[in-house]
């Protein structure tokens, strides 16, 4: 799946297995990018179902906001801006 997010185009590879910790759950998700991979540990948004989505699509309609913000940080961390690759 693939996502574009300030005017970077990232795709979606791999989804990890939710974890817990004190309440709070995550999942570690795999991006690529100028085909290049990278993990981001994203903060999942409360379902109510428990389901544990392991589809792209519905992973990412669910959680559109953590992973966005998620995606937003890599991109200032790695001044990966318009499609480039890291300088």
């Amino acid at each position: 799946m693939k996502i574009k997010l300030q005017e970077n185009e990232v795709s979606i590879v791999k989804l990890g297995d939710s974890k817990e910790n004190n309440g709070v759950y995550t999942r570690t998700v795999t991006f690529e990018m100028n085909g290049r991979q990278f993990d981001r540990e994203i903060l999942l948004t409360p379902n109510g179902t428990g389901a544990d989505y392991g589809d792209f699509d519905n992973f990412y309609a669910m959680n559109k906001e953590t992973v966005d913000a998620s995606l937003t940080e890599y991109f200032s961390e790695n001044h990966s801006y318009l499609n480039q690759p890291n300088p």
